[in-house]
């Protein structure tokens, strides 16, 4: 009785894994692009829409000069909304996602979403990655006014991006343990 127990138990473990498996399948058939970047931020100062730094008022270019000139952090925040179109005719989901964040194709900095991400058959989903670095660290050899410009103009009065490119890698668990998607890819304008 243990052993037909300890079967079945098996039998059923190996059902679920299975399905998780083909939802991961049909992750791989879906297709991506971007949606918007959003709530763009400068050490706490929305530049949505701010092409340089004149543009800002003169509390704001002082908040930002002072941070310069003190050797304080130049932090840059901002959402890039990544849409995901399942067409299958089944859910489709992973485990996680790496990606790579650039700047004027510079490397800005590298995050993981460690979390479940589906999206159900036939349906579209944005899936928010939070991008946030200190451009003090990334570009050291830079000054003053140079640094604030990568906080500068990152997307249209639309939210288009105009000079980030993100770059994903799928993550799956088998058996608990995480397989990645062997390399990354770019996330372009149209499906």
């Amino acid at each position: 009785m243990k052993k037909i127990f300890i079967s079945l138990i098996i039998l059923i473990f190996a059902f679920v894994k299975c399905g998780q498996i083909k939802e991961m399948k049909q992750f791989s058939k879906c297709q991506f692009r971007y949606k918007k970047i959003e709530n763009i931020n400068l050490n706490g100062i929305n530049v949505q829409d701010v092409n340089s730094l004149e543009s800002l008022n003169f509390m704001k270019i002082a908040k930002l000069t002072q941070d310069l000139l003190t050797g304080n952090d130049i932090n840059l925040k901002f959402n890039y909304l990544l849409e995901v179109k399942n067409p299958n005719n089944k859910k489709a989901s992973i485990n996680g996602l790496e990606w790579i964040a650039f700047v004027d194709d510079k490397k800005l900095v590298e995050g993981e979403i460690d979390k479940s991400i589906e999206v159900n058959a036939n349906k579209t989903e944005i899936i928010p990655v939070e991008i946030s670095v200190n451009l003090s660290d990334v570009f050291s050899k830079d000054i003053g006014k140079s640094i604030l410009n990568y906080g500068f103009n990152l997307a249209d009065k639309n939210g288009n991006p105009t000079r980030v490119t993100l770059k994903v890698k799928p993550i799956i668990l088998v058996a608990g343990i995480p397989i990645k998607y062997p390399s990354y890819f770019t996330i372009e304008k149209d499906f």
